[in-house]
């Protein structure tokens, strides 16, 4: 092991400190295989300390001016953009997420903070006629207190950023828990924070060896301190942290796993579909919630479209991301290439036609595309989190809606028809959060309620989202002095 590998620790009341243990671990570059970061690995022992200053963070934070919030948001965004090519070497050391893509990351996350920035005066109350006419009744929305914030490697900054730039601006602290694959990319977005002027233990921050996860992340759940959890992951450990967090009656906010379909009718532009689908299935090896990777194609187009979309995703290069050629970077880790392949193999098992890819190359896959795929194949109804695109063809409009909603996940679709009442339909019809009518299913808005249904999730991102996650609604009545009557139940009493 290097001696001049960079160490992250832990952060508490805005002081980076070593774990109690004194203990470490590695996070290995997924392309070459050699160790590019060391992380603290955080025990029990360091829960408490953290947790204390979190607490005391919200006491600070929440009598914090509106506008004083406002300007640590907009300065962390000012922080990360004026690191933009440290976090983007991160990102390509860490992840294998190429230097140019990390850096449109780094810059969507410093626009997420300063659109918090713009909302921090957003949660408001009303008022309520009473029964009683001497007694004013009104709601108030309240922070709710610290928020547990559990980010995702890929697109490690924007993906931190945009799950506590919200609950931070309404008046919330965050207790960061950052990825054992992205360790120092998610500590420079604590970082930042610290660097912008956030009072101790607004933002805390730790990390902990991959064989510790389960215990802490219970930990940190169930701690009374905690009173909000946001997740973005996979549904399988969604669904442990959520069954935690219900037996502690804590809300949660949760992003997970998707199938993300593109239905392309008769009608459709085909090149135009072509390309949605090409960005939507391949950017980033599909190594993302919203990739596309199920299309459902009316028969009348199929050959065309299947034609073309094999023909550009043929044209990606598999290799080193720092390689500015690369255009189809290596997965995560070697368990990735497995189940990438295995879901591929099982299907061309069962029939299916692997029209390009399907064959590993050391960390990397191919653009990988397999026609035939039907509903009973496990390629269907699982995430691949890889490139691979399948197509499954279907007779008409009702029939690729039957084919699209046949999913456990229900994040982001597409439609592609020129006929836009049509697609507006399949759009109200389809069981999943977002849908893109003519457009891909690799979409974002800062401002939008970004969530899914079913296996994807609950909650929403955004604004709306945000204030109704990590906030309080609080109802106040005020007498009047020597009033002669209270309302109960609706009923005025002497």
């Amino acid at each position: 092991m290097s001696d001049d590998i960079a160490t992250s620790g832990l952060l508490i009341n805005n002081h980076w400190v070593e774990p109690k243990s004194g203990q470490t671990f590695l996070r290995n570059d997924p392309y070459g295989g050699s160790p590019v970061s060391r992380a603290a690995a955080a025990s029990l022992a360091d829960i408490e300390p953290l947790l204390d200053a979190a607490q005391a963070g919200f006491d600070v934070w929440r009598a914090t001016t509106p506008e004083r919030r406002a300007e640590v948001l907009r300065a962390a965004a000012d922080v990360l953009v004026s690191r933009i090519d440290e976090l983007a070497e991160l990102a390509l050391l860490e992840t294998g997420f190429p230097a140019h893509g990390a850096r449109m990351f780094v810059s969507i996350a410093a626009e997420n903070l300063r659109w918090a920035a713009t909302q921090v005066r957003a949660m408001e109350g009303s008022t309520i006629p009473s029964a009683n006419p001497e007694r004013l009744s009104f709601t108030i929305r309240e922070p709710a207190g610290a928020v547990l914030v559990i980010a995702p490697w890929n697109g490690a900054v924007f993906q931190l950023v945009r799950s506590s730039a919200m609950p931070l601006a309404l008046g919330n602290v965050v207790v960061m828990r950052g990825s054992e694959i992205s360790p120092r990319s998610h500590a420079a977005v604590a970082d930042a924070f610290v660097t912008a002027g956030a009072p101790a233990g607004v933002v805390g921050f730790l990390t902990n060896d991959p064989a510790d996860s389960p215990e802490i992340v219970e930990a940190l759940v169930k701690s009374p301190t905690i009173r909000r959890v946001s997740f973005t992951g996979s549904d399988r450990v969604g669904a442990i942290i959520a069954s935690r967090a219900a037996e502690n009656f804590k809300p949660v906010v949760m992003e997970l796993g998707d199938t993300s379909p593109v239905i392309v009718l008769a009608d459709a532009d085909v090149d135009a579909a072509v390309r949605a689908v090409v960005v939507g299935g391949f950017t980033y090896g599909g190594q993302g919630c919203i990739a596309t990777e199920r299309v459902i194609v009316d028969a009348r187009v199929a050959a065309e479209f299947t034609e073309k979309l094999v023909a550009a995703a043929s044209g990606f290069k598999m290799g080193d991301p720092r390689d500015e050629t690369t255009t189809m970077p290596p997965l995560i880790n070697a368990a990735a290439v497995t189940r990438v392949h295995n879901l591929v193999a099982e299907a061309a098992a069962r029939g299916a036609s692997v029209l390009c890819g399907g064959e590993p190359a050391g960390p990397c896959y191919p653009a990988t595309v397999v026609g035939g795929v039907t509903p009973d194949m496990r390629i269907f109804g699982e995430e691949t989190f890889g490139p691979v695109v399948t197509i499954t063809t279907v007779e008409g409009p009702e029939q690729a809606l039957v084919a699209a909603n046949a999913s456990q996940y229900g994040l982001s679709s597409a439609v592609f028809t020129r006929d836009v009442e049509l697609g507006l339909s399949i759009a109200r019809r389809i069981n999943t959060g977002m849908c893109h009518v003519n457009g891909m299913t690799l979409d974002d808005e800062t401002p939008v309620p970004f969530g899914g249904t079913k296996r994807s999730g609950m909650g929403r991102h955004g604004l709306e989202g945000a204030i109704a996650a990590f906030t309080e609604t609080k109802w106040i009545t005020v007498e009047a002095p020597g009033s002669s009557g209270t309302a109960l139940f609706g009923s005025s009493v002497s």
